[in-house]
C-alpha cells in the first residue's frame, strides 16, 4: 500500500508578504517630518502675520515652498526606487542553476577525441523532433497529473516494482520488464571499477555531456552521441541547462514541464538504442545539478515513466499524462485496442500475438549510479524483500 505524504508545492505556497524596503520605510519617515514641519510653519506664520514686514513673510514662505519642493522631489525618487526593488524581488528565479553539471574527466577527454577523430555516431534529429511532437505535447495536461504530487505519484510508482535489498544496493524488477534495476549511490566510476572486477561482457556506459563541454555546438544540441572504446560502448546525451532556462519570466512550473520531457526523451532514446545492444547498461542518472526538491522529482519521474512507454511502439501507442496516473495510482494497464505490451521482453518474436515488435531485448541488467532513488527508496514506506540468496551484480 503507497503511503501518499503531504508535501508543499511551489504552485500551492500562499503569497507571501515582500519585506518593506529601505526606500518605503525612509518615504514614511520623510512624510511623517514634512508633515510636522510644514505644520509647524503654518502656525509661526499665522503667529506672526501681523509682526513681521510683507518681505520677511514672502521670503519665509519661499524657502518653505523650497522645502517643500525638494522633499516631494526625493519622495517621488524614493518611491520609484522602492517600486524598482519590490519589482526585483517579485521577479521569479529559476530553482535551475545557468551551469549544466559536467562530464566527469575519465569520460570527458576520451570522448572529445573520438569527436576529434570522427569516431563517433549521432542520433537522427528527425527522430528526436518527432518524440517531441508526440510526447507530452500539453503542458497543461501535463501539470495536472504531475505537478499536483509529484511525491505521491513517485512513491505509486515505485509500487509496481518489486523491491530486492541487497548488501548496498536495491534491486528492482517489473512483471513487464525482463531487465531488472539496480540502484546503486555510489559514483559511476566506482561502479564501473566494480563491474570490471567482475569481466562482465558487453557494457554499455551512459552518462550526460554538457553542451559547454562540446564547445556548444549545435549539432549535438539535445542529441544522443554513441562511441565505442575497447568493446564498451558509450552513450552521452547532452543535456544543457541553458535550453530550459529559455526566459527568465517562464513560471517555474514551465521549466519543470521542460526538464521532464527533455529527460524522458533523452532516456527513451538512450534504451530504445541501448536495449538491443548492450546486455549490461550503467547509467549515471540525468540531473540538472538543481538542489530543489521538486526539480529532483521531475528527474526521478522522467525515468520511471520512461519504461511504461517503452512498452510500446510509439507509433501505435504514445501514453498520455493520465494514463501515467491510472497505471501508477489505479494499477490499471489497460491499453488501446489491439496493441500488445511486449517491447521489454526478451524473445518477443516467439510471442503468438506480439503485433508490438519494436525491439529484440538484449539487456538484463541496468545499473543506476543515483544516489537520490536510492535514497527515496531507503525512506520508501513499503515492504523490501532482503534477497540474501538472490544474485548481486555488483
Amino acid at each position: 500500500m503507497v503511503k501518499c505524504s503531504s508535501i508543499i508545492h511551489e504552485n500551492k505556497k500562499p503569497a507571501q508578504l515582500l519585506p518593506e524596503s529601505k526606500f518605503a520605510a525612509i518615504t514614511k519617515l520623510s512624510l511623517a517630518i514634512l508633515s510636522l514641519f510644514l505644520g509647524i510653519a503654518a502656525c509661526i506664520l499665522i503667529a506672526l502675520s501681523g509682526l513681521l514686514p510683507n518681505t520677511l513673510l514672502i521670503i519665509a514662505l519661499s524657502l518653505i515652498s523650497i522645502i517643500v519642493l525638494s522633499t516631494g522631489i526625493s519622495l517621488l525618487i524614493g518611491t520609484q526606487c522602492s517600486k524598482s526593488v519590490q519589482k526585483d524581488e517579485q521577479k521569479p528565479k529559476s530553482i535551475f542553476p545557468k551551469e549544466t553539471p559536467s562530464l566527469d574527466p575519465w569520460l570527458l577527454n576520451p570522448l572529445k577525441n573520438k569527436i576529434q577523430s570522427s569516431e563517433t555516431l549521432l542520433l537522427d534529429p528527425t527522430s528526436i523532433n518527432l518524440k517531441n511532437e508526440l510526447f507530452f505535447p500539453s503542458f497543461e495536461e501535463w501539470k495536472k497529473i504531475f505537478l499536483k504530487d509529484p511525491d505521491f505519484l513517485i512513491k505509486s510508482a515505485l509500487a509496481n516494482w518489486k523491491i530486492l535489498e541487497q548488501d548496498e544496493q536495491y534491486i528492482l524488477s517489473h512483471i513487464h520488464m525482463d531487465p531488472r534495476i539496480f540502484v546503486t549511490s555510489e559514483p559511476l566510476q566506482k561502479t564501473y571499477q566494480k563491474l570490471q572486477e567482475k569481466h562482465v561482457n558487453n557494457l554499455g556506459i551512459a552518462s550526460q555531456v554538457s553542451l559547454t563541454d562540446l564547445q556548444n555546438k549545435t549539432q549535438y544540441e539535445n542529441n544522443l552521441i554513441e562511441t565505442t572504446t575497447n568493446e564498451i560502448t558509450y552513450y552521452f546525451p547532452v543535456v544543457h541547462n541553458p535550453d530550459i532556462l529559455r526566459s527568465e519570466w517562464d513560471p517555474i512550473s514551465n521549466q519543470l514541464y521542460l526538464i521532464f520531457k527533455k529527460f524522458f526523451i533523452h532516456y527513451h532514446n538512450l534504451f530504445s538504442t541501448a536495449l538491443e545492444r548492450n546486455q549490461i547498461l550503467l547509467i549515471d542518472s540525468l540531473n540538472t545539478g538543481s538542489s530543489n526538491p521538486i526539480a529532483r522529482q521531475m528527474e526521478l519521474l522522467a525515468f520511471l515513466c520512461v519504461f511504461e512507454q517503452l512498452d510500446y511502439n510509439e507509433d501505435e501507442y504514445t501514453i498520455e499524462p493520465r494514463d501515467y496516473f491510472n497505471r501508477f495510482v489505479y494499477k490499471n494497464s489497460q491499453t488501446a485496442p489491439q496493441i500488445q505490451s511486449f517491447g521489454l521482453l526478451h524473445g518477443y518474436e516467439e510471442m503468438s500475438y506480439a503485433s508490438n515488435n519494436i525491439r529484440n531485448v538484449l539487456t538484463h541488467s541496468i545499473v543506476l549510479c543515483s544516489p537520490i532513488l536510492y535514497q527515496l527508496i531507503t525512506e520508501f514506506d513499503t515492504t523490501k524483500i532482503h534477497a540474501d540468496d538472490f544474485d548481486c551484480l555488483i
